[in-house]
């Protein structure tokens, strides 16, 4: 019996877990990321100096994935390059994927996060000097890309703005916050194996199904038998069968007493 009842729990857990597979990658999976930060003309640094990151991150279904993300840029000012303009910060991104049946799909991106900003200043006539601000601002980051999957490795293309809500900058003391447009370039790999495709995970375990069909095959004829002895009975006496001492009783009585046994059987 008991191994009867796992089978159905087999059977049931089987065709649940087929109807219920994913269709998408779920591994979690890390990012590199390289491109240009377009600074904010009221910096006055350098327009276009390079940016780097990684990643970490996941698909949560089909169409959304998250990830945490940290990146670093280091921009000089225009007018003395000995001055640095430096961010660097962290942020969690959402990302809204639109596939399709093309290679490369569409995606939005919104993000949320803290920069620190480490900004040289010639504080001449003081010793100490070139003196710097250092502060962390929160950020907010928008954007929009393109992103395909290979064999063993995905690549995206993104474009957006990353605003850092930034009021202490002595290049721009009268600013609120400074939005820096930026392009770059990602290569994601996957962690860990691949799981199965969803096609084949309802039938992954077939022999061990087909098993438990034929284990099941006598339960089902023993239920079967049961239940049709029961209506018989039902049939028989117009209530709910007796107990098997009153059935005894009445059949030796309709076989005239002699259904191979003695009055003695009933005594005591």
């Amino acid at each position: 019996m008991k191994k009867n009842l796992l089978c159905l729990a087999v059977l049931a857990a089987s065709f649940a877990h087929g109807a219920m597979a994913q269709d998408f990658d779920d591994r979690w999976y890390l990012s590199g990321t390289a491109g240009m930060n377009l600074q904010d003309s009221a910096r006055l640094t350098e327009k276009s100096p390079l940016e780097v990151g990684f990643g970490v991150g996941r698909f949560v279904d089909k169409a959304w994935s998250i990830e945490f993300a940290v990146y670093s840029t280091n921009p000089a000012f225009e007018s003395n390059r000995n001055l640095n303009f430096s961010q660097y910060g962290g942020s969690v991104d959402l990302r809204r994927h639109f596939r399709g049946d093309a290679n490369w799909w569409p995606y939005l991106k919104a993000g949320i996060g803290l920069q620190r900003s480490s900004e040289e200043f010639n504080a001449f006539p003081s010793p100490v000097s070139p003196g710097e601000r250092k502060d962390n601002n929160l950020t907010l980051d928008f954007g929009a890309g393109l992103q395909t999957s290979y064999t063993n490795f995905d690549a995206r293309l993104e474009a957006g703005v990353r605003t850092s809500l930034d009021d202490q900058s002595r290049v721009a003391p009268t600013n609120d916050y400074f939005s820096d447009p930026y392009l770059k370039a990602s290569v994601i790999i996957p962690l860990g194996a691949k799981a199965a495709p969803a096609t084949d995970s309802r039938f992954s375990s077939w022999s061990w199904n087909r098993h438990c069909v034929s284990q099941m095959v006598p339960l089902v004829a023993a239920i079967a038998g049961v239940v049709a002895t029961r209506s018989q009975a039902t049939a028989r006496w117009g209530k709910r069968p007796p107990s098997p001492w009153t059935a005894r009783a009445a059949t030796w009585a309709d076989d005239g007493g002699t259904w191979g046994c003695s009055n003695s059987d009933w005594s005591g």
